[in-house]
């Protein structure tokens, strides 16, 4: 979605919310790898409350990694948690855009998503249901170290260059709405945490047969070299 689109959205998300028992929350891999591609996880949208049924037309997240060997790289609307909330009526998927929005001022390790239906009819989020809001790639650093890191919901923006990157409350930049503009109160907000393991380290003995093969294949080499030597003399 582009900028624009993003701006024209949220104002129309930012109007007054209607109560319900609604909460975001992030599933992920338990473990990552250094040097990991194309890792994922899922931004969810569960309806706590036991029988009362949820009127969703647009959404916006914006989901942030507490690490800076992680990089968020985009989301698209292929999850595999949970069924996308607007399957067959994305308005990014059937107009061409990207579920997460490009924004060169916003640091690596943040990433927002925002869609709506395409025909702004409301979607259901029936009582004690989960459904994705999208699915984030990122990368981990060949570098990076070991141990947990955190993903949480955030709000950087970055109104115009001579104002500089804001902080402002989470729910500003993760809110929902139905098809005639009403914002839908999102209750709460529940953060992951991922573990980058150790980088693997060969074990003694793979280590030691690494190192005969190579010696094994220098000194074959070497042999050849000198055996050609000999008989290029010798004629």
């Amino acid at each position: 979605m582009t900028v624009l689109t993003f701006a024209a959205l949220a104002a129309s998300l930012a109007a007054g919310a209607a109560h319900a028992d609604v909460v975001y929350s992030i599933s992920g891999p338990a473990d990552v790898s250094p040097g990991d591609v194309n890792d994922v996880f899922d931004v969810l949208i569960t309806n706590t409350s036991g029988s009362s049924d949820v009127n969703i037309a647009a959404f916006a997240f914006q989901v942030t990694a507490a690490d800076t060997d992680i990089t968020l790289n985009s989301a698209d609307t292929s999850p595999s948690a949970a069924p996308y909330i607007f399957a067959g009526d994305s308005f990014d998927d059937i107009n061409g855009f990207t579920l997460d929005v490009p924004n060169p001022n916003i640091p690596a390790q943040t990433l927002t998503g925002v869609d709506l239906t395409n025909d702004s009819a409301n979607v259901t989020l029936a009582g004690g249901q989960t459904l994705s809001l999208g699915e984030v790639f990122f990368s981990v650093a060949p570098g990076a170290a070991a141990g947990p890191f955190t993903v949480s919901f955030s709000c950087f923006v970055y109104p115009d260059p001579g104002t500089g990157l804001i902080t402002q409350p989470a729910a500003d930049c993760n809110s929902l709405s139905d098809g005639s503009g009403n914002g839908v109160n999102v209750d709460g907000m529940n953060s992951a945490r991922i573990t980058v393991d150790p980088a693997a380290v060969p074990e003694p003995g793979t280590l030691l047969l690494a190192v005969a093969g190579a010696l094994a294949l220098a000194g074959r080499k070497s042999i050849r070299q000198r055996r050609r030597g000999g008989r290029i003399s010798s004629q």
